[in-house]
């Protein structure tokens, strides 16, 4: 099954990349990696002005972009297959690994950058035991649905208005600030700043200081380069759609753990370029 997305590209066809809200879900919803999410029985349901996610996640309608939103109903609470199996596969081998390591002390760490509704930490808080995340959104508007769709889903988060770079937060600092020593999972998607935000936590590679990332790219300039300082600092890349030809989503994503860690094989997340679109 892990070869299913391959196996679907069809170098006959030539997608264009959708552009308006309504190429966007056809894009989406012809992720062949929707096989693969596991769904709650009333996910894409609307619940007293909520929507149910996959994960049985609460969000208030209309909260992810406004008409945007539409896609967690039209596809069942998911709105990003591709990374959403990564997210489920990663939170699954740190579970194995927090019971394993009879981690029952120690916080499991995530911070996301660009965390507008908090859907991937509030996902991470639920599915983790001694979960501590954290929270940085340049934004007040989209910071505050974030603290709503927390408190609704009965969830601690630990907040922080801010941008990421330069003359901005540095997340090594942050760390230090924060007395974190080790990120269990770095989630970015920063519109563009991914790889400047790389630059400045190569010491934390270097040390092995993050078990995995997950990049959000926005540009194929930016994701290759991306991939390539990953490399050079001892990660290796288990999953990668670029911007431009292979994502179903309008981001790239890059999912990247240590060399070292090789609990997760490389995942094949398809071409949307060369996959048949639903009508």
């Amino acid at each position: 099954m892990d070869n299913y997305c391959e196996s679907v590209i069809d170098k006959n066809i030539n997608n264009k990349k959708g552009i308006t809200f309504e190429e966007r879900f056809i894009d989406i919803m012809s992720d062949p990696n929707n096989k693969f999410i596991i769904r709650c029985p009333n996910a894409g349901k609307i619940i007293n002005n909520t929507v149910i996610l996959h994960n049985n996640i609460k969000v208030y309608k209309d909260c992810y972009y406004g008409s945007f939103s539409k896609i967690l109903s039209l596809n069942k609470g998911c709105h990003e297959p591709a990374e959403e199996r990564m997210f489920q596969l990663v939170l699954n081998d740190i579970n194995n690994y927090n019971s394993e390591n009879e981690n029952k002390n120690k916080n499991t760490i995530m911070i996301e950058l660009g965390s507008y509704w908090a859907f991937y930490s509030i996902w991470f808080n639920k599915t983790i035991n001694n979960a501590k995340n954290y929270c940085i959104e340049p934004d007040i508007n989209n910071l505050n649905i974030g603290k709503k769709n927390a408190k609704l889903n009965n969830v601690d988060i630990d907040f922080t208005k801010g941008f990421i770079g330069k003359n901005h937060i540095n997340i090594c600092d942050f760390m230090k600030e924060k007395n974190i020593d080790y990120v269990d999972i770095l989630h970015s998607d920063i519109q563009g700043y991914e790889y400047e935000m790389l630059t400045d936590i190569v010491p934390l590679l270097q040390e092995n200081k993050i078990k995995y990332l997950f990049i959000s790219t926005h540009s194929d300039d930016i994701h290759y380069k991306c991939i390539d300082l990953l490399k050079n600092n001892n990660y290796r890349i288990i999953a990668s759609s670029d911007f431009e030809t292979e994502t179903f989503c309008f981001d790239g994503i890059i999912v990247a753990c240590h060399n070292s860690n090789n609990n997760i094989d490389y995942y094949n997340l398809g071409c949307r370029k060369h996959t048949k679109l639903i009508n």
